[in-house]
């Protein structure tokens, strides 16, 4: 009865300490004849609504988002997926039985060659590195740095990797620090090593988060001797096509990463890769044929043109697929062809979870 009276106490102390907190920040009382009114730009602060006007010119967000329009590569909405009417093709979403027989039958229709392998385990060599303190996370950076290994390593050649959803570039950080081996981060007073043979080509690396966090791994990259560019934007206003970092229209290796890139952030970051593949510039012939080609035959990619024009290689760890839309998807023409229309895309989404499913009894 003690410890639950001492317990009581101390909760109710919490609470008069948290109210004490809550009514130091509350918004001032509107004096007579005014009112505050939360700023339509960004409702986490409010202001006089007789000052909104002003304020509006002047506030913070305004101005960031002055900054980010001027910005070469912003084109609002560029990434977004046109409608178009077939989509209205199917009125009414269909029995969940109906729904589970045209999946399994949409699953067997797949061409053997579009059913990717499972993903090997990381080298042996590759230590997950010291970028967090989970070892789930240090593990699956190491996997991700392990298949991109021939497209950093390859002498003479520049590596332009693009993170989507960076983050703190932890991603970024553990692909140049394990495709790299022979980079180190100088130490305290030493200077960056002078590059020579395999590391006359620096790889470069193009974050991409709608936020900056703290404690990112730019400052490492650099010590790594790498070219960092972050870029603080919305993938869906993102034109790949007029970011400089990636030469178009010169030999170079591109690669896109990006891992736990959640529901329709993946979707609305193939189509601006595929706006890419589409429209981006051709390298002289002669250095494609020698330098692109050799890549992509040394690689193991699909040699459709993909390495002449657009990305070599596209490597994402997909996350939270009920999260996906039907208005984002990027493959919704499939999708009709087998039968599964915008109604019975939300139960697809739910259902998805199925195939990560590993409690006991259950299949995969």
């Amino acid at each position: 009865q003690q410890a639950q009276q001492q317990t009581q106490q101390q909760t109710q102390q919490q609470q008069q300490q948290q109210q004490q907190v809550i009514s130091t920040h509350k918004a001032p009382k509107a004096a007579p004849g005014r009112e505050r009114v939360p700023c339509p730009l960004d409702s986490r602060h409010s202001v006089w609504a007789d000052k909104l006007e002003p304020h509006l010119r002047t506030c913070n967000r305004h101005m960031a988002q002055l900054e980010l329009e001027a910005q070469g590569w912003y084109v609002l909405d560029v990434n977004r997926a046109h409608v178009c009417n077939g989509s209205q093709l199917v009125t009414a979403p269909a029995a969940a039985d109906v729904l589970l027989d045209r999946i399994q039958a949409a699953h067997a229709s797949l061409r053997a060659s579009e059913l990717r392998p499972p993903v090997d385990e990381p080298d042996a060599s590759i230590d997950g590195p010291a970028l967090s303190n989970s070892a789930k996370h240090a593990t699956q950076v190491a996997a991700i740095a392990s298949r991109l290994r021939t497209t950093a390593t390859r002498a003479g050649t520049a590596a332009i990797f693009i993170e989507f959803g960076a983050g703190n570039a932890v991603v970024s950080e553990g692909i140049c620090a394990h495709t790299c081996p022979d980079r180190h981060c100088p130490a305290e007073g030493e200077g960056a090593p002078a590059p020579t043979g395999a590391e006359s080509a620096a790889p470069s690396f193009v974050l991409v988060d709608r936020i900056v966090p703290r404690r990112k791994s730019d400052s490492r990259l650099l010590g790594l001797g790498a070219n960092v560019r972050r870029l603080r934007t919305d993938i869906l206003h993102l034109d790949l096509l007029k970011v400089p970092e990636f030469a178009w229209g010169q030999p170079r290796r591109r690669c896109a990463v990006a891992k736990h890139l959640c529901g329709a952030a993946t979707d609305i970051s193939l189509r601006a890769l595929t706006r890419c593949r589409e429209h981006a510039p051709l390298a002289n012939p002669a250095e494609t044929d020698l330098e692109i080609g050799a890549a992509i035959a040394s690689c193991g990619t699909n040699a459709d043109g993909l390495g002449a024009r657009g990305v070599d290689e596209i490597l994402i760890a997909t996350c939270c697929h009920h999260r996906c839309t039907w208005e984002s998807y990027a493959n919704r023409e499939a999708m009709r062809e087998w039968g599964i229309g915008e109604p019975d895309f939300p139960l697809l989404c739910t259902l998805s979870h199925w195939a990560v499913e590993t409690r006991a009894g259950r299949p995969r």
